[in-house]
């Protein structure tokens, strides 16, 4: 199966290098702007015209020619980027999902990092020092779990159906989502771009349904599934704080679109062992803010009622992060998730790695002892499976959400 994928890999990348021009057909980024008509393409070819002129004669009319195609030129530009928005704006009751992702692009800016204080307090100013600091602080997080101590199952797990053993992977599912990959999203650590893997839908959606198919008979993922370059997000207070950022990992996108794996487990779960009946975030049909309806009716009816109503709150840092694996596991199985799937989500887990990257400058790859990858496939969704017992033997209302998923 790894030589499938390495077969598969050596093609993709080979056609993609061959074929793909790296090149702007237009130069510089801002000519290729949708209000850049066929019209104002051709008035910046004569400006670019009249400059190299007038820089060759350095004749003062020459010049007086250039600033006058370079006025004409820049005021057709505002006038059209003017009439394109306008248009954008009128157009948004029948085409609001154009206009979003325009205003969404407008939006994009840099967040600065940093510099950032390591544990002696002195500042780590460039971008591959913060990285190693931020990759050594994701890193420090990581649960050891004590092997020695752990749960016992008598076998009688609480499963009302069937056991979910095997998944098998069809060309219609493989082409579903190459289909409804976001081609504005970065590669992954594999370099595979999503805009690419869906130009090539066709030509590759067998050889994809054998490679994941053989992954998940033989229980085994390759390295290249389980690499991560990590994105530092800003949360708040003060930006020299390791703390103060979380880790968002971007994994290779051929493993991002086995979410058949996902929705196979769900759907075990929703018809044998419902999960995440008080979480809110990580559930479909469940956001975060459900939370607040849910907690407000629970108030009320104390209060209809004449009855004292006590409030806890408990949060828990770097959730995500701190899962144990092997108990995870444990977990999954009580849950009927045995055979082939659950022997893939094993491999999945183990021996994966992690960089930071901040601005193209990478930290070193660090081990990934505990934890599920926030940004992966399975992440979430594994981390309501471990916590969904929490609130077994405690009396009153629980509500589990995440605060701080933004």
């Amino acid at each position: 199966m790894v030589k499938q994928w390495r077969t598969f890999q050596t093609i993709f990348h080979s056609a993609q290098q061959r074929f793909i021009p790296t090149k702007r057909k237009y130069g510089k980024n801002k000519e290729n702007r949708p209000w850049i008509s066929k019209e104002i393409r051709e008035s910046i070819k004569l400006k670019e015209k009249a400059f190299k002129g007038a820089n060759i004669s350095g004749r003062l009319e020459d010049w007086e020619i250039f600033m006058g195609q370079q006025k004409a030129t820049k005021e057709a530009i505002q006038k059209s980027k003017i009439d394109y928005e306008s248009k954008l704006a009128q157009s948004i009751k029948t085409d609001s999902n154009r206009f979003y992702k325009y205003m969404k692009q407008k939006r994009v800016a840099k967040v600065n990092i940093g510099p950032l204080e390591d544990e002696k307090g002195d500042l780590k100013m460039g971008d591959e020092e913060m990285a190693e600091e931020l990759n050594r602080f994701f890193g420090s997080v990581f649960t050891v779990e004590d092997t020695n101590n752990m749960p016992v199952t008598d076998g009688n797990e609480t499963v009302t159906g069937e056991n979910l053993e095997r998944i098998v992977i069809t060309k219609e599912v493989v082409m579903g989502k190459l289909m409804g990959l976001k081609v504005d999203m970065p590669p992954g650590p594999d370099g595979m771009h999503p805009r690419v893997l869906q130009e090539m839908a066709r030509e590759i959606a067998n050889a994809l349904v054998l490679i994941y198919q053989n992954s998940l008979d033989s229980g085994v993922v390759p390295a290249d599934w389980k690499l991560a370059n990590v994105t530092p997000l800003f949360k708040k207070g003060g930006r020299q704080k390791v703390g103060n950022y979380r880790p968002e990992s971007l994994t290779s996108v051929v493993v991002k679109m086995l979410k058949a794996i996902k929705e196979e487990i769900a759907r075990h779960l929703d018809g044998n062992c419902p999960v995440g009946q008080t979480q809110h975030e990580f559930r479909k049909g469940r956001p975060c803010r459900t939370n607040l309806v849910v907690f407000f009716e629970d108030i009320s009816s104390a209060v209809d009622n004449g009855e004292p109503m006590d409030v806890v709150y408990l949060e828990f840092q770097k959730a995500l992060d701190k899962v144990p694996h092997k108990r995870l596991l444990h977990k999954i199985k009580m849950h009927g998730i045995k055979g082939k799937v659950v022997a893939w989500i094993e491999d999945w887990l183990i021996n994966r790695k992690k960089r930071v990257g901040i601005d193209g400058c990478f930290s070193g790859w660090q081990s990934v002892a505990s934890g599920v990858h926030q940004g992966s496939v399975l992440g979430p969704q594994l981390f309501t499976i471990y916590i969904d017992d929490f609130e077994l033997g405690t009396k009153g209302n629980v509500s589990k959400f995440a605060d701080d998923k933004r």
